[in-house]
């Protein structure tokens, strides 16, 4: 799917930039030599998550000089995208320098279902496997064998089925895209509007939410999420619909002027318990469709145009909410703001390390020492200057004059590749969603597939002393993963470890099933880790600001705003302030391209 505000969307040629770019092209480019590369710029950017990226792009196709620099040698900051090697890589290296921390890995030891094996085969198993790693390079064999150390005997037998396993997920390595962080883009929301109003949505590809899902007593119940959802759902009473209806009209209404939406309620989950929802929805609304900040309660007026947010997004794509880039968000989302930039003349250098930022006392411009990464460090370091420097959390130790004292931020992710997709455990059998409904769709309904589809939402409302679990299921539908396996994303606010906080939902998730389905997912690898951000308390001077991509990645579009303010900071708001990326002709499309 390729953006277009429409209903299906119409697919543009050429708009797919691959997941293996790297760098922009080298039409991006500017032809004048790197000796003659200019020492001075109007503004420097460090980092390339998100909001730096964009903030570059508008800032570039203002006019402005902008020099973006990056230490690491991939696009997307903490949310790159790695392949399966490459993530076990990262993850054995035990790296910090994106906030990362603290991994682990499980590895299945279960042998397949319904298959017994003699102790001949067992042994002559445990030598294939050891002949196969024997064959492959010293360095990656190293790194399987600390994953999942050979089996010393034929006796070992949970040693054998987890060196199978790795061996057999390391064949496939290359087919995997696997995020450090997962997100997905609100179809109404700022950031599909920039994307389509500035052009940059023609590198990305899309897919669009197949549905969201809610762990509620035992099992995974859809959430509906919509009027035809309400409707056509048969485990939902009349009395419970009646009640949903009325929520939901209420939400679409909290703008208007005559709005009875606000009733004095201190809270919005007081509210929801006042409209006489059973605790089931008042968790789906709170959690999956509001998506309250977990461990935060927010006023009913609040809560209300959150809703309103969820359901105005439905149907401008898709019959759901969300959008899922294909080969993940963060990184093409990143690298086709990037790209955008070095059209209009942004100047990137990757895989440099950033040696100092300092302020010259004489100028009071800042100056940014780097030097490549590669090399024996022979290479000569490289000065620049500018009046503005936006940077990354990630460098603020590099600057003079920041304080030690900072905000921490902490979330616990899991990262579980399974065999098969999870299931629902309650099957409703649907019935046409109503007369009224103008969607034909709507009025063939079938019974609820019992497979979760891909890409899926999942959520896991908080039990007493622990927090709320969000999840992603993601497949080959969005070059996730091969054909045939899937990843399951599960992130929560960090309290003791990750294996600690999500390792209970995620048997709760891989163990519910209904009665009439086959068997249950099995999780073949999964990796613990957790994230850190830590914000600066003060800034060294008012041409510095720090900023980070949202720990909460379902709700991205605080980069946009974020991205915005910096913009304005450097051209200021007045009439005669430059524009924050002029839409071309044709709303950015070109339709020759």
């Amino acid at each position: 799917m390729a953006l277009q505000d429409s209903t299906p969307a119409r697919p543009v040629e050429g708009a797919v930039v691959s997941h293996a770019a790297a760098t922009p092209s080298e039409d991006d480019r500017s032809d004048e030599p790197q000796h003659l590369l200019p020492s001075s710029f109007d503004v420097i950017v460090i980092g390339t998550g998100l909001t730096e990226s964009i903030t570059s792009a508008a800032l570039s196709r203002a006019g402005l000089s902008v020099l973006h620099l990056d230490s690491q040698p991939f696009y997307g900051g903490h949310g790159t995208t790695l392949r399966l090697d490459q993530l076990l890589e990262f993850a054995a290296g035990q790296s910090q320098s994106l906030g990362y921390s603290d991994f682990t890995f499980a590895v299945h030891d279960i042998f397949p279902p319904n298959q017994t094996y003699t102790l001949e085969e067992i042994a002559q198993l445990r030598t294939d496997l050891l002949e196969e790693l024997a064959r492959i390079p010293e360095p990656e064999k190293r790194l399987l064998s600390s994953i999942a150390p050979p089996p010393d005997t034929s006796d070992d037998l949970g040693a054998i089925v987890k060196l199978h396993t790795i061996l057999d997920l390391w064949k496939s390595r290359k087919g995997w895209n696997v995020e450090l962080e997962p997100a997905m883009l609100l179809s109404g929301g700022e950031l599909v509007d920039l994307l389509i109003s500035s052009a940059v949505g023609k590198y990305v590809e899309f897919k669009a939410l197949e549905g969201m899902f809610l762990f509620w007593e035992g099992g995974l119940q859809k959430v509906p999420c919509s009027k035809d959802d309400v409707f056509s759902d048969a485990s939902i009473s009349l009395m419970e619909k009646r009640k949903l209806m009325k929520l939901l009209s209420s939400a679409l209404a909290v703008s208007e002027e005559e709005s009875d939406a606000s009733l004095n309620q201190p809270s919005f989950s007081q509210y929801l318990e006042s409209q006489g929802l059973s605790p089931r929805f008042r968790a789906a609304i709170l959690y999956a469709i509001a998506m309250v900040p977990d461990g935060q309660d927010v006023s009913t007026d609040e809560g209300l145009r959150l809703t309103q947010r969820h359901l105005k997004s439905l149907g401008r794509f898709a019959k759901t909410s969300f959008l899922s880039p294909l080969y993940g968000a963060y990184s093409e989302l990143t690298q086709s703001f990037c790209r955008s930039s070095a059209v209009f003349g942004g100047t990137f250098m990757l895989d440099h390390h950033i040696s100092q930022v300092g302020q010259d006392t004489e100028t009071s411009e800042w100056k940014v020492t780097c030097q490549p990464n590669e090399g024996d460090g022979s290479i000569p370091q490289n000065t620049f200057t500018a009046t503005h420097v936006f940077s990354s959390t990630d460098y603020a130790d590099k600057f003079d004059g920041v304080g030690s004292e900072r905000d921490v931020l902490e979330m616990s992710h899991a990262i579980v590749v399974l065999d098969s997709p999870v299931v629902l455990t309650q099957l409703s059998t649907s019935t046409p969603a109503s007369t009224e409904a103008d969607d034909e769709e709507a009025a063939t309904a079938r019974p609820d597939d019992p497979v979760v589809r891909t890409p899926s939402l999942l959520f896991v409302p908080p039990k007493e002393g622990s927090s709320a679990i969000y999840g992603m299921l993601q497949g080959v539908e969005t070059a996730a993963t091969p054909v045939g396996k899937y990843v399951l994303y599960l992130y929560t606010r960090h309290q003791t470890s990750p294996e600690s906080d999500l390792r209970p939902s995620i048997l709760e998730l891989l163990q519910s099933r209904p009665s009439s389905s086959s068997g249950e997912p099995k999780s073949l690898l999964t990796v613990y880790y957790k994230r850190t951000v830590r914000v600066p308390k003060s800034v060294p001077s008012e041409g510095v600001r720090f900023v980070h991509d949202p720990i909460r990645p379902l709700d991205i579009d605080e980069c946009v705003q974020v991205a915005k303010t910096l913009f304005n900071k450097v051209v200021g708001t007045g009439d005669s302030a430059l524009q924050w990326f002029p839409t071309t002709e044709g709303g950015g499309w070109d339709e020759d391209e």
